[in-house]
């Protein structure tokens, strides 16, 4: 519900701009995004190999790393195999080794120091006051408690603000509030394009404004935060 209501809703939107388009545009538009077999390929490979992760995890028990590891090396062999015929284009110059020099490095060095802030604060005790100070406005309620951290996820990035919920309370592994934190902090993160690693790496590499951003995708990011969560409630109702 997070993911599909929030992508109908931007394809509905981008269809209704495409309609103001000429023709000639538009035929333009569809050949330069008019995908091969081997792009396919590799687009099958990467969203297989995202789902190797945890998969690993489980199977195996080794840390997620090394599924992430295995799971670059057999993208990267795909994508030369695939793209060998294709591209024109010298070692380097295209697949694994080309995303690899278009890394944004400021983004990973600006979450290196955040997650070393957030561990700082746990340090000083200053993450356990604000626990308990959350838990005294919300009157204990886990969804409301979720739902906070994740409109604050939008303005503070997700993944430092989950590690801190990590620091902050000491719920069982199984409690419901996890889930809910999880869910929250990774939907709400996309309400702004600062509150996740994909919105800073979009303006970054694609040079996406943040009104533009607020504009057209906040919105339906919201909606998506707001049915997921409700969906989560009547699911737990329901059992």
């Amino acid at each position: 519900v997070a993911a599909v209501v929030p992508l109908l809703g931007i394809w509905w939107q981008a269809s209704r701009a495409c309609r103001q388009e000429t023709e000639e545009q538009a035929k333009q538009e569809e050949v330069a995004i008019a995908s091969s077999k081997s792009t396919s390929l590799v687009l099958l490979v990467g969203m297989l190999c995202i789902l190797a992760v945890p998969t690993v995890k489980m199977v195996t028990g080794l840390p997620p790393y090394l599924g992430m590891m295995m799971a670059l090396g057999i993208f990267w062999l795909v994508t030369e195999l695939a793209l060998e015929e294709e591209t024109t284009e010298g070692h380097g110059k295209s697949g694994v080794p080309a995303a690899l020099h278009k890394v944004d490095l400021g983004s990973l060095l600006f979450f290196v120091g955040v997650l070393m802030a957030v561990s700082t604060l746990e340090s000083a005790g200053v993450l356990e006051r604000y626990a308990r100070f959350m838990q005294r406005l919300t009157g204990g309620n886990a969804a409301t408690l979720a739902a906070l951290l994740g409109v604050s996820s939008a303005v503070v990035d997700n993944v430092p603000l989950v590690q801190a919920s990590i620091e902050m309370f000491e719920e069982p592994m199984d409690a419901p509030l996890w889930q809910l934190v999880a869910l929250a902090a990774g939907t709400g993160g996309s309400m702004l394009a600062v509150g996740s690693v994909a919105g800073v790496t979009l303006m970054g590499l694609e040079g996406v404004g943040f009104l533009w951003y607020t504009k057209n995708i906040s919105p339906w990011a919201l909606l998506g935060f707001a049915l997921a969560l409700g969906t989560y409630q009547l699911q737990r109702m329901a059992m």
